[in-house]
């Protein structure tokens, strides 16, 4: 369960930093230590915000919930 919640936070946190790396390269190609800052700035806040609330991870199915709703007795 804790490897789930580590990928799923890791790609919340690169998705987050994507468009942090574009912006960087949009200029002169090259990243700055400033721009280095804001990436991986981007790509903690993701990540942590991600990691630290996440209680549910994606799964096909939880025990209890169908589509159809509730077990039926």
């Amino acid at each position: 369960m804790l490897i789930k919640k580590l990928v799923v936070a890791l790609m919340f946190g690169i998705g987050a930093a994507a468009p942090a790396v574009a912006l960087a390269f949009k200029d002169d190609g090259l990243i700055s230590g400033e721009e280095w800052g804001g990436i991986l700035g981007a790509l903690a806040i993701a990540f942590w915000g991600k990691f630290s609330s996440n209680t549910t991870v994606f799964a096909p199915s939880r025990e209890g919930e169908t589509i159809a709703g509730p077990p039926k007795s």
